[in-house]
């Protein structure tokens, strides 16, 4: 549909979204009354805001009579075009007295628009359509498409309606108190009560929302873990087959080996144990495909930090409690499998033993003194002439 800005032509009747049949010379009031909204309706640019406005023409004061068939056929054209872009509207709340509204699709898109003279209800609203676009980025794989969307989800694909409902729920209470807010013959007293009570179902309700996102990203991550352990274990094989045949007198290939695919292990029972316990915090506001690529890099940095480890123990930087193995006993291989286990398991005992082995390769000067002191970066103020020391 196009609007043409000669002639007489108007779009067809349609109906409206309650039923509501008109003609031509509602469509032409409305073209000359709202051209702005005629407009969007019309070139199918259809959004929450316009749908707002052309509601809200027919509760208007000091308005032309004729605007409440006007109003209802642009809300009409309007909701038509936003439900083809974000899926048929299942609920709304649109408030009395405020001039705010809200609603929910059936493909959980989230969306509202309040004017208040409360800066927390205005931030809590703002959150809110905040927290359901992360959501709709994290759960992108279960926004129905147009060819699906008659069809039925499988439980495992309710986690966005879930999500959305409880979102909206939270919105609800936010429009309900600003219409209370916003009336005059409430006392103060309740107007209080119905903030601190906004205040408390939004902190339930993002609590609850972060949760399903956070359980949905920590899943994504897990997937690019598993699709990386592969690839790392197959790198780190590919380097011990070249420790064995270039570099033979100097790293023994059996141990490099079971330091580094132990620790490419290690990294992953981490990210398993921390999933189970609830501990496992990922960006959820990263895109599916980021985090699938930041969760197969852990495999490969779990084997580098437990290689890194196995270097600096051969190299004397670090030393290990206990009785060491020498290079010729049958434990070394253990030794070093269970070193680099630790060392991809854990990235802060990596870390830690890393920066303490930093420690002991600080330059030093000819003299043996330590750089690293400040004696002579110790600048202190020249004296000046004419001026007595107190």
């Amino acid at each position: 549909m196009t609007l043409q800005e000669s002639g007489p032509a108007y779009p067809l009747p349609r109906q409206a979204g309650d039923g509501l049949e008109f003609g031509p010379d509602v469509a032409a009031r409305a073209r000359a009354r709202f051209p702005e909204l005629y407009r969007s309706a019309v070139c199918e640019r259809g959004s929450f805001d316009a749908i707002l406005q052309a509601r809200r023409l027919r509760r208007a004061p000091l308005r032309d009579p004729g605007d409440w068939e006007v109003s209802h056929y642009l809300e009409g054209l309007l909701r038509a075009s936003f439900e083809a872009q974000f899926g048929r509207i299942e609920n709304t709340y649109w408030c009395q007295r405020a001039y705010g509204g809200g609603l929910v699709t059936d493909r959980g898109f989230v969306t509202s628009s309040l004017r208040s003279r409360d800066e927390e209800l205005m931030t809590i609203e703002f959150s809110v359509k905040q927290l359901g676009r992360d959501a709709q980025r994290t759960f992108a794989h279960e926004v129905p498409t147009a060819a699906a969307s008659g069809g039925s989800t499988s439980s495992d694909r309710q986690l966005l309606p879930e999500v959305s409902a409880t979102l909206f729920s939270a919105l609800s209470r936010v429009l309900d108190t600003a219409d209370v807010l916003e009336d005059s013959s409430i006392e103060p007293a309740q107007q209080r009560a119905a903030v601190e009570a906004t205040r408390a179902e939004w902190r339930l309700a993002r609590r609850r929302a972060l949760v399903l996102i956070q359980r949905q990203a920590s899943y994504e991550y897990f997937v690019g873990v598993m699709l990386g352990t592969p690839f790392a274990v197959a790198v780190f094989g590919c380097l011990g087959l070249l420790a064995a045949t270039v570099w033979s007198s100097s790293i023994s290939a059996s141990n490099f080996l079971a330091a580094t695919v132990c620790g490419t292990l290690g990294a992953v029972v981490s990210v398993t144990q921390r999933m189970a316990t609830g501990r496992l915090s990922v960006d959820y506001t990263a895109s599916v495909r980021v985090k699938r690529i930041l969760g197969a890099w852990r495999p490969f940095l779990g084997g580098i930090l437990a290689g890194v480890l196995q270097f600096a123990i051969i190299g004397g930087l670090l030393t290990v409690q206990g009785r060491e193995p020498t290079p010729a006993s049958p434990a070394t291989f253990a030794f070093y499998a269970l070193v680099g286990f630790a060392g991809g398991f854990s990235e802060r005992l990596a870390t830690d033993l890393l920066e303490r082995a930093g420690q002991l390769i600080a330059p030093v000067r000819a003299d043996g003194t330590d750089t690293t002191t400040d004696d002579e970066n110790d600048v202190r103020p020249a004296a000046i002439p004419g001026r007595r020391k107190k």
